[in-house]
């Protein structure tokens, strides 16, 4: 006989374990919330923005990585790719 797999929590669809996510704008407003929404999800975050005060101390927070860039620019988005290679 076979087995239905059982369905977890309805949350358990929204789990991002395992996952790594690049998150502009982290450091404050949308940015940062939906950055803590990925961790609290269980995933990985690696937060960019330009503003080093305000991405050093939500990735703190959070105690995930940062990287001081601006996203706007070409040099910004070269360190992003850099970074999360």
């Amino acid at each position: 006989m076979t087995e239905t797999p059982q369905a977890g929590s309805p949350a358990d669809l929204f789990r991002l374990d395992g996952r790594t996510h690049l998150v502009l704008g982290a450091g404050s407003g949308i940015g940062a919330e939906v950055s803590a929404t990925i961790v609290a999800l269980g995933g990985q975050v690696l937060c960019l923005d330009a503003n080093e005060e305000a991405v050093t101390e939500v990735a703190g927070r959070l105690r995930m990585p940062h990287l001081v860039a601006d996203a706007t620019t070409e040099e910004g988005i070269a360190a992003a790719q850099v970074a999360v290679r």
